[in-house]
């Protein structure tokens, strides 16, 4: 009998998370720290090449540039080649409870070791206020789906890419609009700690934290998924 889009599937929660203990270990700062500063070597890359995309096009446009730039660093660049297999756009997932199982994150970074099945997630957004681009729809198309457990649900940590067309930043945009969705009932953004920056991973990068109240399904899940931990990288 074939189960209705949008119920709950523990099956495939099961087969995926086979041998694996939920929440996966906190991605370590110096990991984390490499991730970061190889897309952004990325971007600048792309960005002297001088394609018009990166300016003007749309976020798939955008992403179909990034991801075989970070491929092709997957041979090059020795400490991203260590930590990381393969970079791939839209590659479709499963949310937590596996009611919905065609969730695309714009990039997904495959580790070298550990479960594959459970790539680093990266949303990106386009930042551009006079193009109707506002950090609302960061927040409501980025940030909920982590916090929901849409993406990134067996990890602690996502990252959030923002290609900024307007001067926009962290601290002038995304700070005052989390505040604002603080004084909701509820706080679709369920906000623990405000974006902050963190210059001992990266110089440009924020930190901010999210409660996430689901459960994992799984047996391999006892422990509550906790916060998502959140960089917030704006080029």
């Amino acid at each position: 009998m074939n189960m209705a889009i949008g119920q709950p599937r523990p099956n495939h929660i099961a087969e995926l998370t086979v041998g694996t203990r939920l929440p996966l270990d906190q991605i370590n700062d110096a990991h984390l720290s490499v991730i970061l500063e190889t897309i952004s070597l990325a971007w600048s890359d792309l960005l002297a090449g001088g394609a018009p995309a990166l300016l003007s096009g749309n976020e798939a446009e955008v992403n179909a540039l990034l991801e075989p730039r970070l491929n092709h660093l997957c041979q090059t660049q020795p400490l991203w080649k260590d930590l990381i297999h393969s970079v791939h756009r839209g590659r479709e997932s499963m949310s937590y409870n596996g009611a919905k199982i065609e969730g695309r994150p714009d990039l997904s970074l495959v580790f070298t070791a550990g479960n594959r099945n459970f790539p680093l997630s990266v949303e990106c957004k386009i930042i551009d206020y006079p193009n109707a681009k506002r950090v609302g729809l960061y927040c409501t198309n980025g940030i909920a789906r982590f916090v929901a457990g849409e993406y990134a649900w067996a990890h602690r940590t996502a990252i959030m890419l923002a290609y900024v067309r307007d001067g926009s930043s962290v601290t002038t945009r995304l700070v005052p609009h989390l505040a604002k969705c603080a004084t909701a009932s509820p706080d679709a953004m369920q906000t623990i700690s405000q974006p902050a920056p963190r210059l001992d991973i990266h110089p440009t990068v924020q930190h901010s934290s999210h409660q996430r109240n689901f459960s994992y399904l799984s047996k391999a899940g006892d422990t509550p998924p906790g916060p998502i931990n959140l960089f917030h990288l704006w080029l």
